[in-house]
């Protein structure tokens, strides 16, 4: 009983881990048809923000996010919907106190629908907002593997740690692939993908939010293009006041 008192003693006497601080991108989504609707977002570091079109819109109902990260003076970003880009998103920095508009440029052979709709919506980035987080939750925060290519875009949520079977992609129903993501440290994953046949396919350590190619020739029908693949964080849980 003696080692275990000592061990408990040892872990009440621990200092707890000391709040990391976060950038934080405010973004203002606004549709304008009818009538105004304004969706005030605040995009942690690589995450995403969800809108969906107003009623009296284009498009009505339907379900995008919005990632935008800045990186100097520029941001850059895109909208989507389910797997497809809709738009690519790029703008300035916004600088304190003065908001900069965020241009979208609709990718080609849009349905007109979703088009109409993206016609609507403007965007500007208000401000950057500093949050503290705490870093030993931040090592458990669940994470999130992404395919894009240049017709699609497929994003997973994972684990850290678990091997995870990845929803079918609406281009191929029936094929999965698994995923497993290790977090090495505060940047850094181990990333494994399997085939539908339990191949390893893909092995390599990458820094979070690192794009790097997928060889679609070994996914056994999950993708027949140029994809690249990448590990994100979802959101982190703010401290409380």
């Amino acid at each position: 009983m003696l080692p275990l008192l000592l061990l408990s003693l040892a872990a009440a006497a621990a200092p707890p881990s000391a709040p990391v601080t976060v950038s934080a991108l405010m973004v203002d989504a606004e549709f304008v048809c009818a009538r105004r609707t304004l969706t005030p977002l605040v995009l942690l570091p690589d995450t995403e923000g969800a809108l969906t079109v107003p009623a009296d819109c284009p498009h009505a109902g339907a379900g995008w996010t919005l990632r935008v990260s800045c990186v100097r003076r520029g941001c850059t970003g895109t909208v989507s919907e389910g797997e497809r880009v809709l738009a690519e998103v790029a703008g300035r920095r916004p600088r304190k106190g003065k908001p900069t508009p965020l241009s979208l440029t609709p990718r080609p052979a849009l349905p007109a629908a979703a088009l109409a709709g993206l016609q609507q919506l403007q965007l500007s980035a208000t401000g950057e907002q500093r949050l503290e987080v705490d870093p030993a939750l931040e090592l458990r925060r669940p994470l999130r593997v992404s395919f894009r290519g240049a017709r699609f875009t497929y994003a997973h949520p994972l684990v850290p740690g678990v091997r995870t079977r990845l929803a079918p992609r609406q281009d191929a129903p029936g094929v999965q692939l698994e995923a497993q993501a290790q977090r090495l440290d505060a940047g850094r994953v181990r990333l494994r993908v399997w085939n539908p046949a339990g191949a390893l396919v893909l092995e390599r350590t990458l820094r979070l939010g690192e794009a790097r190619p997928f060889d679609c020739a070994r996914s056994g029908g999950w993708c027949a293009e140029d994809v690249q693949v990448g590990v994100e964080l979802l959101p982190p849980q703010p401290l409380g006041p």
